[in-house]
């Protein structure tokens, strides 16, 4: 067993936390890099059109083909709890978002969709949870660090861009949607300072985490967002939604 005297002074000693921090600010400008796809007004139009379609792909394949594989070893009727605890509350967070947000506002054009909120939420979770990951992998070794940054970035590229669009779509301005995201992403470094302060305690809870996030994904993306692509009746429009939504997946499975 490693004294615990010796791997304190490895987390907090050296060149540890820079790497760490290092990582954690690339991994967040990952967020920002989805305005590259909103110049131009006629882009930005068939963006947005095609990003929910590319989310629902990206937030399913996310869960089914990674949150709960690293969970697999843990999975348990208390696991199923949490992952529809964290289908219900966001149920919940939804209805309360509708009524406080939108219900008194006369003018309904201008009502940011609640899918927008929970959204951010979601992702400010799975950022938290990234910022977890990356400490917990940098406090093994350096190289098992550099890794798992890498992979969080190829995992996070295709992610943020859709929920970029969700943002649009669901009535936010395209300036303060990547300025949203953007907060957002930061909170990977209180990830970073949990993992200070709970590493002791957080095998314990990761599996539990992880379904909760799910549960979140999971709300969004058949709740919210397969609705909306029933509202287009164009067969032609159908097929490429389908096409984007496989390609969400695709990318997400091979990355």
């Amino acid at each position: 067993m490693v004294d615990a005297r010796s791997t304190e002074h490895y987390l907090f000693g050296g060149w540890l936390l820079g790497y760490i921090l290092l990582s954690s600010i690339i991994v967040s400008l990952i967020s920002v890099l989805g305005v590259v796809f909103l110049y131009g007004k006629t882009w930005a139009q068939r963006f947005v059109d095609f990003a929910v379609s590319f989310a629902i792909g990206a937030i399913l394949a996310n869960v089914f083909l990674h949150l709960f594989e690293e969970a697999a070893e843990s999975y348990s009727i208390l696991f199923g709890i949490f992952v529809l605890l964290g289908i219900i509350c966001f149920f919940i967070f939804e209805k309360y978002l509708f009524w406080h947000h939108c219900h008194k506002l006369e003018d309904h054009d201008h009502c940011i969709k609640p899918v927008g909120y929970l959204t951010l939420f979601a992702d400010g979770i799975h950022n938290i949870f990234d910022g977890f990951l990356i400490a917990t992998a940098y406090s093994i070794n350096i190289s098992a660090g550099l890794s798992t940054t890498l992979a969080v970035i190829l995992h996070e590229l295709p992610q943020e861009i859709g929920e970029l669009g969700l943002l649009i779509a669901s009535g936010f301005k395209k300036g303060k949607a990547v300025l949203y995201n953007f907060l957002s992403s930061l909170l990977i470094f209180l990830g970073v300072g949990l993992f200070y302060l709970l590493s002791s305690n957080f095998a314990n809870i990761q599996p539990y985490l992880i379904a909760f996030v799910a549960g979140n994904f999971l709300y969004i993306a058949m709740s919210d967002l397969i609705p909306i692509l029933h509202e287009e009746k164009k067969l032609s429009k159908s097929i490429l939604q389908l096409g984007f939504i496989i390609l969400g997946i695709v990318l997400i499975l091979i990355l």
